[in-house]
């Protein structure tokens, strides 16, 4: 097996060509293969039922669940949950996802957060009305893309 047959990448450029959907016996025996690059195959595809989305976010792999995370925005929470419980060390990919959990909605880019997330955020951390105000007239800048929602919190005390 050569470099680009274990590249993550080349799986999702390989994945992303336009091709027959796999049907969903195929899906679902690939999901249970031993080997990642199957399941990596089937995290690309488009519409999967919550039974595989399930066990790719179980996956031992974390290339496999990152795919999953990164082509999959609206992963139910149920599961985003779950996820969290079993990897913790996912939080800063499944803070992405469209329904993430606070826990990882916390470590969410600022850049990258919409105005629901921010609202989702201020919720989730208790924050009253007067630091609620400030954290939402911080403007997005260079400076603070890429802190954490928590670390610009965090800057508000300082």
């Amino acid at each position: 097996m050569n470099h680009d047959e274990m590249n993550p990448a080349s799986a999702y450029r390989q994945g992303n060509r336009t091709s027959a959907p796999l049907p969903a016996d195929v899906r679902q025996e690939l999901v249970a293969s031993q080997v990642w690059e199957d399941r990596a195959r089937v995290a690309l595809q488009n519409d999967l039922a919550p039974d595989l989305l399930s066990a790719l976010i179980h996956d031992d792999n974390a290339s496999v669940r990152h795919m999953l995370y990164n082509l999959h925005r609206d992963i139910p929470l149920v599961l985003l949950e779950a996820a969290l419980e079993r990897h913790p060390e996912d939080a800063p990919s499944i803070s992405f996802q469209t329904d993430a959990p606070f826990a990882a909605l916390r470590l969410k880019p600022f850049n990258f957060a919409s105005p629901d997330d921010i609202e989702r955020y201020l919720t989730g951390s208790g924050a009253n009305e007067d630091r609620s105000r400030a954290f939402r007239s911080i403007a997005k800048t260079s400076d603070n893309a890429l802190l954490t929602l928590d670390a610009l919190m965090q800057s508000l005390s300082r």
